[in-house]
């Protein structure tokens, strides 16, 4: 059997109070800006891939 470790937790606290704000600021968490904003820099780092529509 493989024994592979985890990865640690890379969830900084900064990472976290953007949650947080967003939570608090934000009614719609899906398809909206903060999304597309993500798909944008997740298909750059890919090299330009187009994952979604």
């Amino acid at each position: 059997m493989l024994n592979i470790p985890l990865m640690e937790n890379n969830i900084n606290s900064d990472d976290k109070e953007a949650l947080i704000d967003f939570l608090r600021s934000s009614d719609r968490f899906t398809n909206g800006e903060k999304v597309k904003e993500f798909e944008a820099l997740w298909s750059d780092w890919l090299g330009g891939v187009i994952l979604f529509l």
